[in-house]
């Protein structure tokens, strides 16, 4: 090998790469390396190749090269105006559906373009440490919610908020007797016209009870339960990005 180390120790290295990485994947035998040697088809899985990149100390474009895909053309298109919001010469109306759709994913790319403007890059340390702070074991996509739109929340703690995780396996809110305001469970209902709501709120014989913070201009909302709106859980944090 041109490292300079034999198989078993080859492998030894790979088995550090796969517990770092925390996949499996990454770990090679030392008879699968020596097989490797003897093989003229490209590798099947991406995590194999990074490891033999690391291990034979060769960047994978050398490794992509070598397995006869050509990489010279890479990094030549354009990126597509729809990316860019970049406005297209001479537009047409679309008809009726492609203009939703349209009208979708241009709503989609402005959001995450304004939230990776926002938040930028995060700390590498969040990948492992994010679910510890906000209190989830097994944090999801699915457990995330933004709320940088609402200039108007029913709490102080969602002021300048941009992301809320929520705990989906609590259903049922009861009243608080939190001496703060910011000590009060907050909770995530779906209304039935698809809009969410957040702030304090209460199950009582059948009737959601949301208590907007009491210097706030608004009522208590009374809402059926599983009828006008659902619970879809209890709110662990609040993520704002401080000035």
């Amino acid at each position: 090998m041109r490292v300079g180390i034999s198989f078993r120790e080859a492998s030894t290295l790979s088995r550090w790469i796969a517990r770092l990485l925390g996949d499996k994947m990454y770990f090679a035998a030392s008879g699968t390396l020596s097989d490797y040697e003897n093989v003229t088809s490209p590798l099947r899985h991406i995590q194999k190749i990074i490891s033999l990149c690391v291990l034979y100390c060769m960047d994978f474009r050398s490794f992509l090269r070598a397995a006869g895909i050509s990489v010279d053309f890479l990094g030549g298109d354009p990126v597509s105006d729809e990316l860019l919001q970049r406005v297209r010469p001479y537009p047409m109306q679309p008809p009726e559906d492609e203009s939703r759709l349209r009208h979708f994913s241009e709503h989609s790319v402005g959001f995450l373009s304004s939230l990776m403007e926002k938040w930028e890059e995060l700390p590498l340390f969040l990948r492992t440490a994010l679910p510890e702070i906000v209190g989830l074991k097994s944090l999801s996509l699915s457990d995330i919610f933004w709320i940088g739109g609402d200039q108007s929340p029913l709490h102080p703690s969602l002021v300048g908020g941009a992301l809320l995780s929520v705990n989906r396996r609590v259903k049922a809110p009861v009243r608080s007797m939190a001496p703060t305001v910011w000590a009060q469970p907050l909770y995530i209902l779906l209304l039935r016209g698809g809009d969410y709501l957040c702030g304090p709120c209460e199950l009582r014989r059948g009737v959601l009870i949301v208590h907007p913070h009491s210097e706030a201009p608004h009522n208590s909302i009374q809402l059926r339960n599983g009828i006008d709106a659902e619970v879809i859980g209890q709110v662990t944090a609040v993520l704002r990005r401080l000035p």
